[in-house]
């Protein structure tokens, strides 16, 4: 017969079971969604006429908005960093 604790401990196995497929398939999905996104605005973006020198503007545009977010996470992160070092002293 089981116990009380065996059917708990078999119940909290299964539900971390379900809790990690659910994480997969979601993670399937938002890889899905972002798909279904991209070829959405490529088909938009491909329907549109464009002049090279307005397209080049726009790749131009593109790199230099991608370049600032990889500025701002890098700082974001060397601040987060010195935040918790400066916290992590004064513990000490």
């Amino acid at each position: 017969m089981q116990t009380a604790l065996d059917r708990n401990l078999l119940k909290q196995e299964k539900t971390v079971a379900k809790i990690e497929k659910l994480k997969l398939e979601l993670l399937d999905l938002k890889d899905k969604q972002i798909e279904l996104e991209n070829e959405t605005v490529l088909k938009e973006f491909r329907s549109r006429k464009i002049s090279l020198d307005d397209f080049l503007k726009l790749v131009r545009e593109n790199k230099k908005e991608e370049k600032k977010e990889k500025v701002f996470i890098a700082k974001e992160k060397t601040e987060n960093s010195d935040w918790r070092k400066k916290n992590d002293e004064k513990v000490k």
